[in-house]
């Protein structure tokens, strides 16, 4: 080995070491949540709003465009917590799931016409 080569590499070390120690390790943040809408219907989603669970007002529509049939919507960076998913497809129904726990981890909703069947007009 050259001396350059064991040069950097004790840099190196020298470095990482101290880091590793300390927990300096750099990470996503263990509580945040990623949200996926799968829309396996034959409606456009128009829209889709998360709110704090029992918050009397939703927030913004996280679509940039409609979801068509087949697409997916992924949100992510959610804070831990228990949060109401409104969803609006394309016939004007709209479909609300309730406390949903979003903590450390990727979770889906899978959207059919079953689905859409189920929701209010």
């Amino acid at each position: 080995m050259t001396r350059s080569l064991a040069r950097k590499l004790a840099g190196v070390f020298v470095l990482l070491v101290p880091m590793t120690l300390a927990g300096c390790i750099i990470s996503i943040e263990d509580d945040d949540a990623t949200f996926t809408v799968d829309n396996e219907s034959s409606q456009l989603i128009r829209q889709v709003h998360l709110a704090d669970f029992g918050a009397r007002q939703w927030g913004p529509n996280e679509l940039p465009k409609s979801l068509a049939p087949g697409d997916h919507l992924v949100i992510r960076g959610i804070d831990c917590g228990y949060y109401d998913v409104l969803l609006v497809a394309g016939s004007g129904v709209t479909c609300v799931q309730e406390a949903l726990r979003l903590c450390d981890g990727r979770y889906t909703w899978t959207v059919d016409d079953n689905t859409l069947a189920s929701c209010q007009r």
